[in-house]
């Protein structure tokens, strides 16, 4: 999360906010006047919002033309902050999170947390759902790093030399154009995409309503599922989520630091079949492991577009002896693994601020380019598979159970196996759709009836 210097200014109503509450707790306060003092705060937070947007746009000679008169839709939470995806509000500004928050907070207890599963539905279901049956059995090993905040634009070979030559040197999977599909769950919501091949819930975030649900997941396949998780178990509710996903066993990364990481990864992934491991270096605001690397990059660049730079060189140096014991390592040798960017990072804003500097200095880093990468080496890759056309974080689940030989898995995912080029331009759904019929599967715990 970033923190402009304008917002500060909204600090002021809330404030006056704590000011008036405490004043009205000496007055015998009333319903009516604390709903007044909240409503002034509210009004006086999108106005301030309005005028620090404002300032900022005539400041950097943005376009001001934004239909501003309707912040609590979704077109109009978009507008006011001048985003062109609602997911930026929560990953670009604290403050400007503060509407996109509250009107969230005022949808859940109006949205049913759960749902039951009609008719209608199951037909929907079918090209999803395969027979039940426990008889799924792996033909390989799986390895999935889901590396935090990856954006397309910075895996080339000055920033990302390791992961750079592996893909040279193997027959890899490389989807250039994911469309990031996380949402109030951000990091965790990758991972339930990547693990389940479902899709977030349109509130909230699954991890935290709904950590107890059944949910089927690439671990369940294996007999044996390990995750190494950074910081601790409490984040995103990882505790219980490991159960609710099959992971036998949680290996915890402290400090964060993906050396760390990949240390741990070298010395399980050879005790279980099925490993995740999830990268924190490169997470917002990339000042924390910026300085574990000696990237050289031209002066002047951007402050945040620098960190973030370094801090992708750090990851990629983390997994690089990793990456090299592919070719003598017998079971690297026929795993399947996986590098999946768990959503983008940065705002249009920030990104037109790159752009700017790199057309002025002529460096060739798309920076506009706001998709992330799914990256996959198998032996069942038998050539070069670059893929420029659009894909989605969802087919990362259907192409992993192909490339494991689980097609026949009861769930078959929302996304399509990004190998099947027929299968990519003929998908059974539409993205907004899957977002809807996941949403429905999740909330009637579904995946609880059909296994029983």
């Amino acid at each position: 999360m970033y923190m402009y210097a304008s917002d500060f200014l909204l600090l002021i109503p809330t404030a006056l906010l704590i000011v008036g509450v405490i004043f009205l707790k000496t007055k015998k306060r009333n319903i009516i006047s604390t709903f007044i003092i909240f409503a002034l705060a509210i009004l006086l937070n999108i106005g301030g919002c309005l005028a620090t947007r404002y300032v900022y746009d005539v400041l950097y000679q943005l376009p001001h033309d934004k239909n501003y008169f309707n912040p609590f839709s979704d077109k109009g939470v978009g507008d006011l902050f001048g985003f062109t995806s609602l997911e930026y509000v929560k990953n670009t500004s604290v403050i400007h999170a503060f509407i996109y928050d509250c009107k969230k907070l005022i949808q859940m207890p109006f949205e049913s947390t759960t749902y039951t599963i009609t008719d209608d539905d199951k037909v929907q279901l079918k090209p999803f759902i395969n027979t039940y049956t426990l008889n799924v059995k792996p033909n390989r090993n799986l390895i999935l790093i889901i590396v935090e905040s990856l954006e397309t634009w910075a895996v080339r070979p000055d920033i990302m030399p390791n992961l750079c030559e592996f893909m040279n040197e193997h027959n890899v999977l490389w989807a250039q154009q994911v469309t990031s599909q996380t949402k109030g769950g951000t990091s965790s919501d990758g991972q339930l995409i990547f693990n389940t091949g479902l899709l977030p819930i349109q509130h909230g975030a699954v991890c935290k309503r709904y950590p107890h649900h059944t949910f089927p997941s690439l671990s369940d396949i294996y007999d044996n599922a390990a995750l190494v998780q950074p910081g601790d178990l409490s984040v995103w509710n990882q505790k219980y989520m490991s159960d609710s996903y099959h992971i036998d066993t949680n290996y915890l990364s402290p400090q964060s630091l993906d050396h760390v990481t990949f240390n741990i990864l070298d010395s399980v992934y050879t005790q279980h079949p099925y490993c995740m491991a999830i990268t924190m270096a490169t997470h917002s605001p990339f000042i924390a492991c910026s300085k574990y690397t000696p990237l050289d990059l031209p002066t002047g660049m951007p402050e945040n577009m620098a960190n973030y730079l370094r801090c992708m060189h750090y990851s990629d140096s983390c997994w690089g002896n990793f990456l090299k014991k592919v070719d003598t390592d017998s079971i690297l040798q026929n795993a399947t693994i996986c590098f999946m960017g768990d959503h983008i990072i940065f705002d249009p804003n920030m990104r037109s601020t790159f752009a700017t500097y790199c057309a002025e200095n002529n460096l060739d880093y798309d920076v506009n380019n706001a998709h992330t990468a799914i990256i996959t080496y198998s032996p069942n890759i038998d050539e070069k598979h670059i893929i420029k056309d659009k894909a989605y974080q969802m087919d990362a689940y259907p192409t992993i159970l192909h490339l494991i030989g689980c097609e026949n898995y009861y769930w078959k995912g929302l996304g399509v196996n990004l190998l099947d080029s027929v299968g990519r331009s003929n998908r059974p759904i539409t993205e907004q759709d899957a977002y809807i019929l996941s949403d429905k599967l999740i909330r009637a715990n579904y995946f609880n009836l059909l296994t029983q």
